[in-house]
């Protein structure tokens, strides 16, 4: 008998961890490509009823870290493609593996931040744990090293019922509102008073409603008239791009998918042209201009473009030729271990080592750059990584009609990059309000409406030429207006709360009688 009851006991010490690893991998379920919302919001009730119930804080951080590896290990194993494997093989998986592992310490801090506080499981789950998320998500969009990727908030674009929120409290605040109704699905459901359940499902009843009222609220309006764009996806992968015989194929090919094209607007992918600006052919050059001012439009190329001086490296650039003008744009925020590498006298020698593509020498852009006029339309442009700064380049955005991404998301063959990012880029159209042009070099290239929604997608790994309509729209959403100062504010306010309950809680009894 004594006997089973340990054997009961140490069943049930695995299962809180194990739960926790669970309900990570079902959270990730709600990124591209399965966009199963609703199974982040029941994974992530889970965990935040977990969180909220553990007062031992070392077990806090284990169940915490193996959520978030449960999380970030699935959704990031592409990070291992596009590694050398045969000269250094434990040194090459030591790399993203210590990235994921370090991205799932910042969960544990969380769970254990909530074990160590005295106040009541429910104001854990429904205030201290989404606001602490919060201020993490908004952690890992900052220093050289910033990845803000797999962000919750993203699981609701476009079709979860938080969505709407977009435009007026950013991705980032759709993370605080996701966790928050999750914390009230766990309150609903948890043992207690009948009355708290009440509470917590009429909360979550009201929040519902008034993201269904958000999303009757138009934050844009048209202007002008609608204007026809193509797309050009070459599909010349990453790591063959740089190859004599692939670059001269990425010319011709690119060439003849623009002469298909009669769109006023024609835009190709981040550095399609795999050259500097001073070895592009002059013929070629001269050739896509012609066309676009023979439609009385604009072309937009990508390519490399030294820098201003020696030993500054290269930009990433995209060059626009056409009526509006002879017009540039750099890349300014890098994709880190893939244009450059931080902290390069510790890093540079070990990433060599083990990475099939040698691309460390790419310098940031002028901080400052404005944005572009594309077939006479004011335009905001971000260069792949770039898309996934929603806070950053706001102004540019608010007064343009419409927003373009050229992407680079081949990855060796792994696809999973390509879907989370086009679901990064349906977030950064749903925050602004506005269309948005996609072309990327081996895919997706889609056109994406003001409500984050997919007009129009080009098949993934095929050269395609991609046409279709937009309607520019003007106007400024909340969210470019305040950036991500809004959810901070609002996740602040959530932790002075519970700072307040937290004091409270930890006097004295006697203290506490008037």
């Amino acid at each position: 008998m004594r006997r089973g009851a340990v054997a009961s006991a140490r069943l049930r010490i695995l299962a809180v961890p194990a739960a926790a690893a669970a309900a990570g991998m079902a959270a990730g379920l709600g990124f591209a490509p399965y966009r199963a919302w609703p199974a982040t919001a029941l994974a992530c009730a889970v965990w935040l009823a977990l969180a909220s119930r553990e007062r031992r804080v070392p077990r806090a951080l284990l169940t915490g870290w193996l959520f978030g590896l449960g999380l970030f290990a699935p959704g990031l194993s592409w990070l291992f493609t596009g590694l050398d494997l045969r000269p250094h093989p434990l040194l090459a998986v030591a790399g993203p593996a210590s990235m994921i592992a370090a991205l799932a310490l910042l969960p544990a801090g969380v769970a254990g931040a909530a074990a160590a506080a005295r106040i009541a499981p429910a104001l854990k789950q429904i205030l201290l744990v989404p606001a602490l998320w919060v201020v993490t998500e908004w952690l890992r969009h900052q220093t050289a090293l910033a990845f803000p990727w797999l962000a919750l908030g993203y699981t609701q674009v476009p079709a979860g019922p938080l969505a709407p929120f977009a435009p007026m409290v950013g991705v980032l605040g759709v993370s605080f509102l996701l966790l928050i109704c999750a914390g009230l699905i766990a309150s609903a459901v948890a043992p207690g008073p009948a009355a708290a359940r009440r509470r917590a499902l009429f909360a979550l009843a009201a929040m519902l409603l008034a993201a269904s009222v958000a999303a009757r609220v138009s934050w844009t309006a048209p202007q002008g008239a609608p204007l026809r764009a193509a797309l050009l996806q070459g599909n010349v992968p990453l790591t063959e791009k740089f190859t004599p015989t692939q670059t001269k194929r990425a010319l011709l090919t690119y060439a003849a998918l623009a002469a298909r094209s009669r769109a006023p607007l024609v835009v190709m992918p981040e550095t399609a042209l795999p050259l500097f600006e001073h070895q592009l052919p002059p013929d070629l050059v001269a050739y896509l201009g012609r066309l676009a001012t023979e439609r009385g439009g604009d072309i937009v190329l990508s390519h490399f473009r030294r820098g201003p001086g020696p030993g500054l490296g290269y930009f990433s650039s995209a060059h626009v030729l056409g009526v509006s003008g002879e017009q540039r744009y750099d890349k300014r925020h890098l994709l880190p271990f893939g244009e450059f590498v931080p902290f390069p006298e510790l890093l540079r020698s070990a990433y060599e080592r083990i990475t099939k593509v040698k691309m460390l020498d790419t310098s940031p852009g002028s901080p400052i750059q404005g944005g572009l006029v594309l077939a006479g339309r004011r335009a905001a442009l971000r260069m792949c990584y770039e898309d996934a700064f929603g806070s950053e380049h706001r102004e540019e955005i608010a007064r343009a009609g419409f927003l373009v991404t050229l992407a680079n998301d081949s990855w060796d063959g792994a696809t999973a990059p390509m879907d989370q990012h086009l679901q990064i880029s349906q977030g950064r159209a749903l925050e602004a309000a506005k269309p948005l042009l996609r072309a990327a070099n081996t895919g997706w290239s889609a056109v994406i409406d003001r409500h984050g929604r997919i007009l129009a997608r080009a098949p993934r790994l095929e050269a395609v030429l991609l046409e279709a309509e937009i309607q520019p729209r003007g106007g400024v959403t909340p969210y470019l207006r305040l950036g991500d100062a809004l959810p901070l504010g609002l996740a602040g306010l959530a932790l002075l709360f519970c700072a307040a309950a937290e004091w409270m809680a930890r006097q004295p009894a006697g203290d506490k009688q008037p």
